[in-house]
């Protein structure tokens, strides 16, 4: 059960407009029941571990916990989402990746399921096509303003698609996971901020800015469409205070968010900070930088570490 101080950093959290998400280290069932609780600000969702084969009636019993708990707050303010992942060894492979995410969505059967796809080059396709078929997606292992702008116009184009379909149903969503933590052993770009990571996020939220201010991004938030949600993940408590934002998310697992609630001090909404003229000089820096250069590294190691622990567990 969360402490009354964690509510409160849930509570503080939300009224900054950041979402709390629970972060499982293991299997589904041991989010339920005591760690979602039914308070005014219940976690925003609970996010499965990339490395784990989910179980799709574990994660439907999840779903169903979530969905009740955002129920329960005070207007239904929290979405009650679950992402659960696909098998990482179809990281290279949109097809495979779009037929495990149909597969899973109809396993599960709950609107509120969010389908992990990595951020590779067939992830890009994998979530242009899901979303098309109305399937909520959470892009992850995104570690570059290079690969998020390409992100952006695979969702761009998926839910533009959907749309036009009338495939595209008021609770799809989508998410932009960033690995905040993992990049600070990357470098650090020249962001003016403490840590790589964070550096990298305030690159992320300037740019998820600049492409709302896109004329499509207005056209599909005027068919009722939700507009991208920035989630921050592997976090430590000093990230916290540095990556308050509009639309964003932080996942930490309970004793994360105990040990937040210790010792981090929020300071009120810092990721507007990135002003108009500083905007387009980090989104130019951020692709030169060391970061830059091993980041793709970064999501090669994971993308390993994933697949092994994923095929272990699965024998």
């Amino acid at each position: 059960m969360m402490s009354q101080r964690a509510v409160g950093l849930v509570e503080q959290l939300a009224a900054e407009g950041v979402q709390s998400w629970l972060a499982v280290e293991g299997a589904p069932h041991i989010a339920v029941p005591d760690q979602l609780p039914h308070t005014l600000r219940a976690p925003a969702g609970v996010l499965l571990p990339a490395h784990a084969p989910p179980d799709p009636q574990a994660v439907r019993r999840l779903c169903e916990r979530a969905r009740a708990a955002s129920a329960s707050q005070l207007g239904g303010s929290s979405p009650g989402l679950v992402s659960a992942p696909v098998d990482p060894a179809y990281a290279d492979d949109a097809p495979s990746l779009v037929r495990a995410a149909r597969s899973l969505r109809a396993s599960v059967d709950r609107p509120n399921l969010l389908v992990q796809i990595p951020a590779t080059e067939a992830g890009l396709e994998a979530m242009s096509e899901c979303l098309a078929l109305g399937i909520s997606v959470n892009a992850t292992l995104i570690c570059t303003v290079e690969q998020a702008d390409r992100v952006f116009d695979a969702l761009l184009d998926g839910m533009e698609r959907a749309l036009v379909a009338g495939t595209a149903p008021v609770e799809t969503r989508v998410f932009l996971t960033c690995p905040v933590g993992l990049l600070d052993d990357v470098g650090v770009p020249d962001a003016g901020v403490a840590t790589a990571g964070v550096a990298m996020a305030r690159l992320l939220y300037a740019l998820r800015e600049r492409r709302l201010r896109n004329t499509w991004w207005r056209v599909l938030r005027a068919g009722s469409i939700a507009p991208p949600t920035l989630l921050w993940t592997s976090l430590r408590t000093h990230h916290l205070p540095r990556l308050i934002g509009w639309n964003t998310g932080v996942a930490l697992t309970a004793p994360e968010l105990e040990a937040a609630a210790s010792g981090a001090e929020l300071a009120g909404d810092v990721m507007p900070g990135v002003r108009e003229g500083e905007e387009e000089l980090l989104l130019c820096g951020a692709g030169g930088g060391a970061g830059a250069r091993t980041a793709p590294d970064l999501l090669a190691a994971e993308l390993t570490r994933y697949r092994d622990a994923w095929h272990a567990a699965a024998r």
